[in-house]
């Protein structure tokens, strides 16, 4: 009876405990992406994938002057 209690409340103390953590987890994970000193890293984040060199590749349906890619026989 004893060790049935003691193990419902060391259960419950734990599940309390990973609440606990993720909910902190949660709050820190959210004020490090709201500070004000991260919003050039996120914004350079944000527009590194708009500078490619080579652009995006030509969709051979719909552009008249796009090269085709090779294929198994070009080299």
């Amino acid at each position: 009876m004893i060790v049935a209690v003691v193990q419902e409340t060391a259960f419950g103390l734990t599940r309390m405990i990973g609440l606990i953590v993720l909910i902190a987890l949660s709050v820190g994970i959210c004020i490090y992406a709201f500070l004000p000193h991260n919003r050039g890293r996120f914004t350079r984040a944000k527009r590194s994938i708009l500078r490619d060199d080579e652009g995006p590749l030509p969709d051979p349906d719909t552009d008249a002057n796009a090269v085709p890619p090779p294929g198994p026989g070009d080299r």
